[in-house]
């Protein structure tokens, strides 16, 4: 199992948001990392004490439908990691996972407060999308699809996103793919 498969967390480990999820929710010291290409990311209480002892980075919070819940994240390079790795006693480390023990204790009241000071990252829907008349009647609004004529070419690269079968393709096939899903999102 991979990330691009899933779509989830752990890229390298090829854990689901809920296993991810499921886990932070019983971390009580621990910042766990996951390797995602180029960056690290840290989700819920790991993102918390990240912040909170190491670094603090821009924190981003979105609702992931499969949960039915908001979840936060910090993502930083590999080098902001290997630039801390000293200061930290290290768990375990494996290939797309590192697990850090800073020797402090997260308080639940604090992580929750926290988690709901996060604001909402743009362009994550938080209500019912009101309806508009965009000349037929009745057209739902959304964040995420254009309402002025250009609705046909972003429904058409959704499809083809959705029909690639990135698991059987190669590196190369993928970013050759990739420049064209590119060239098609200007010709719209």
């Amino acid at each position: 199992m991979n990330f691009y498969r899933t779509g989830v967390p752990g890229s390298c480990t090829g854990m689901t948001f809920r296993e991810v999820f499921d886990s932070e929710k019983e971390n009580i010291g621990k910042i766990i990392l996951y390797r995602e290409g180029l960056f690290w990311k840290a989700y819920e209480r790991s993102a918390y004490h990240f912040v909170s002892y190491v670094n603090s980075y821009k924190v981003s919070r979105k609702h992931v439908k499969s949960l039915a819940d908001d979840v936060v994240s910090v993502g930083f390079p590999t080098s902001v990691l290997e630039a801390h790795k000293g200061k930290f006693e290290i768990e375990s480390e494996e290939y797309g996972r590192v697990i850090i023990i800073t020797g402090k204790q997260i308080d639940d009241a604090a992580f929750t407060a926290w988690k709901a000071a996060v604001p909402m990252a743009v362009g994550t829907p938080v209500a019912a999308a009101p309806v508009v008349q965009n000349g037929s009647a009745g057209v739902a609004a959304s964040p995420f699809i254009p309402s002025n004529g250009l609705l046909k070419g972003a429904l058409d690269i959704i499809e083809e996103i959705r029909q690639f079968q990135i698991e059987n393709k190669t590196p190369m096939e993928c970013m050759m793919w990739a420049a064209d899903l590119k060239k098609a999102v200007r010709n719209i």
